[in-house]
């Protein structure tokens, strides 16, 4: 029973140290019978869960006062509801944002409520120390978007002990706006504290890439575009961390780069394609080079 294996974590007799969790969890907000029989657990330092309301995040650390690791995949902050006030000293925080989280990859981009976002990191700003965001869902770019740079600038600025901060963002389709977001990272502050941005087609995110999922990756991987493009050339580990990439591309034209992909992607296990026409005949395949790499192509 699924409530069984929750209340058996958020128990004050319970040692365990570290939970992962992958069954999607109810609303904690609208169901509150729920977590009625939940308690504190002091000895939980390291979470991650699948939930269901933003605000579920806020409730669960009710019960988890010494956690330090959190890792969650939820829905977007939608509703303007004031935030609970949790005196947890999160170290590293990791959140995957979807619309829908049934339907993960079923996005839209509406209704996004930033503050609500930003008001939830900050109850943690004078702890974290490693904070990611991945938007699974398209992100319009409005008054109080928070990685236009000057917002962005802000937000560190209240991140007293913060020293890693990676993103990644679909831009909702804006090519001349996300461009001037780009230019705009060009300036001393950004150089100083190596923040690095990259962006291809309306996809902007932090570099090194930090994510093991690089989506519509362009047919030459040169053509990244980043607010210092001289890293680009000089940085070899930069999406040292990507196993899978989804890929606009040919299988021929693949099979042409594949050497040099696997230099500048050394961990790369996967690649899909999209937007190719295939021959009927052709499913999996397998270069054979040094490593081999497993290519699903999707028609």
């Amino acid at each position: 029973n699924e409530d069984n294996v929750l209340e058996e974590v958020f128990n004050n007799k319970n040692s365990l140290k570290i939970f992962e969790y992958p069954t999607i969890n109810p609303s904690f907000t609208t169901t509150e019978a729920y977590i009625n029989n939940f308690e504190q657990n002091i000895s939980l330092h390291s979470l991650k869960l699948l939930l269901t309301d933003f605000q579920d995040i806020f409730t669960l650390l009710l019960f988890t006062p010494n956690l330090e690791y959190l890792n969650v995949k939820c829905e977007i902050p939608k509703d303007k509801q004031s935030m609970k006030v949790i005196n947890v000293k999160l170290k590293q925080f990791h959140l995957t944002l979807v619309d829908n989280i049934s339907m993960p990859l079923a996005g839209s981009s509406v209704g996004i409520n930033f503050k609500q976002l930003t008001d939830c990191i900050k109850q943690f700003s004078s702890s974290l120390i490693c904070l990611s965001i991945y938007f699974n869902v398209p992100v319009p770019i409005q008054d109080e978007f928070i990685f236009n740079s000057f917002k962005l600038q802000q937000f560190f600025e209240s991140m007293t002990e913060l020293k890693e901060f990676h993103f990644f963002i679909e831009l909702f389709y804006d090519k001349k706006g996300s461009n001037d977001i780009l230019s705009r990272f060009g300036g001393q502050y950004w150089l100083d504290r190596n923040y690095l941005i990259g962006m291809h087609s309306t996809f902007f995110y932090t570099l090194p890439f930090y994510f093991d999922y690089l989506y519509a990756l362009p047919k030459k991987i040169d053509d990244v575009m980043s607010n210092y493009p001289e890293i680009l050339q000089s940085n070899p580990r930069l999406w040292y961390n990507v196993k899978i990439i989804k890929w606009y591309s040919s299988p021929d034209c693949i099979l042409d780069q594949a050497r040099e992909l696997k230099i500048k992607i050394p961990k790369l296990t996967k690649i899909e394609l999209i937007g190719s026409t295939l021959p009927k005949n052709y499913g999996q395949r397998h270069l054979n080079n040094e490593e081999k790499i497993l290519y699903i192509l999707h028609m």
